[in-house]
């Protein structure tokens, strides 16, 4: 029964440990920029560079002011294919 004890004296000591360990806080994470998102979420199937070899999504170069889902040879969704408004500064802030 001897060598229970500390055991059990490790058992509370690593429990110790691990309930400081979840009380640890951090810092929030910064709030990403617009590039940074775009690099992360939009780049690999779309370029910003007119003239680029098309990819999955259109080429989103002077995309202002051009009608949404109407651009010939991409399958939008059916939401963005019903659209009825060109990307303007109020749309593409959404």
């Amino acid at each position: 029964m001897r060598a229970a004890i500390p055991l059990v004296a490790a058992a509370i000591a690593l429990g110790a440990i691990a309930g400081a360990a979840r009380a640890q806080t951090f810092p929030p994470a910064p709030k990403p920029d617009g590039a940074s998102l775009f690099v992360n979420h939009c780049a690999t199937c779309h370029s910003l560079v007119a003239g680029d070899l098309p990819r999955q999504g259109p080429n989103l170069a002077h995309v202002y002011g051009r009608p949404a889902g109407k651009l010939a040879g991409y399958a939008y969704s059916p939401e963005l294919a019903r659209a009825d408004f060109v990307w303007d500064a109020a749309h593409l802030d959404r």
